[in-house]
């Protein structure tokens, strides 16, 4: 699993107006875990949503990929 790099949140500070979320949501490759992913996946989403709603965020837009291009990571087209 990759660390989390001061950079990476140096990099999210400076992303500009507005209110934003990063879920971090460990994977696993095999085992029962797997199949618990997409229910947490979808508990994280549930949750930072009602944490934007109660900050007063009014509309919540759908979850985008990820910017992050190192392999391995949600939106990156290179492979680990």
């Amino acid at each position: 699993m990759d660390v989390i790099r001061r950079t990476d949140l140096q990099r999210l500070a400076l992303q500009g107006a507005g209110s934003s979320v990063s879920l971090f949501l460990p994977t696993h490759r095999a085992g029962p875990e797997v199949q618990q992913g997409p229910i947490r996946l979808k508990n994280l989403l549930r949750q930072a949503t009602e944490a934007l709603q109660a900050d007063g965020v009014r509309e919540v837009g759908a979850p985008q990929r990820s910017s992050d291009t190192r392999p391995g990571f949600a939106g990156s087209d290179r492979q680990p």
